[in-house]
């Protein structure tokens, strides 16, 4: 019970930044987007190879783009929302 830090210490200590994790992250990311875009295009150049066109290839391209484009906004939205409520109960104190 004695090694137990206030809160305020351990804040002190805690690093304010991790840049390298942070760039990791966004590395994976972005690997992982560029990924899906192009695994899709190269279905729909097999599509189009099989004598496919119009339709089914904008709904091939629709039904793996609008899914990431929605999980980035969705992701953006909840680290917004993480910042501003940590914002508030900062403030709170």
């Amino acid at each position: 019970m004695q090694d137990e830090q206030p809160l305020d210490e351990m804040a002190e200590t805690k690093p304010k930044s991790n840049r390298r994790l942070r760039l990791a992250i966004g590395g994976v990311t972005a690997a992982y987007v560029i990924l899906v875009i192009l695994e899709t295009e190269h279905k729909v150049s097999r599509l189009r190879d099989d004598g496919f066109d119009g339709f089914v290839i904008e709904s091939t391209r629709n039904h793996a783009y609008f899914p990431l484009i929605g999980a980035m906004l969705g992701a953006a939205l909840a680290i917004g929302l993480v910042r501003l409520i940590k914002k508030l109960m900062a403030g709170a104190d």
